[in-house]
């Protein structure tokens, strides 16, 4: 699934949000949003049960309780995405002088050129 559509739903966004901070517990996720977006506990485990879907998510037992982490590879399929919208922009007519054909205009996206930007800026 498109990232943007991941998150285009507020709450998965949220869930996105906090899991970058490191990994949390069902019951902490579930608290939070809960809180925020005044949904119901099954609401809160539907998305989280989306984002395992998706693989953006993983979950390790532990006892009684699950702790959910974010796959890194979600943040890249992000990052390639947001490269590829700065690809386009940068190749968008008046960018240049006149609209004269640039060398560049003939070289192929390539994700993980923007991926390893992405990760640099940070």
């Amino acid at each position: 699934m498109d990232p943007f559509t991941v998150l285009g739903n507020p709450v998965r966004r949220r869930l996105v949000e906090i899991l970058c901070s490191g990994s949390h517990t069902s019951g902490m996720l579930t608290a939070a949003v809960m809180t925020e977006f005044r949904i119901s506990r099954s609401a809160v485990q539907r998305h989280l049960a989306t984002l395992v879907r998706l693989d953006w998510v993983d979950i390790r037992p532990d006892r009684t309780e699950r702790h959910y982490s974010l796959r890194e590879e979600a943040l890249d399929s992000l990052a390639a995405e947001c490269g590829w919208l700065y690809y386009l922009w940068q190749r968008r007519i008046g960018w240049h002088e006149r609209n004269e054909p640039q060398l560049w205009h003939t070289t192929p996206f390539d994700p993980d050129v923007y991926t390893q930007v992405w990760r640099n800026v940070q």
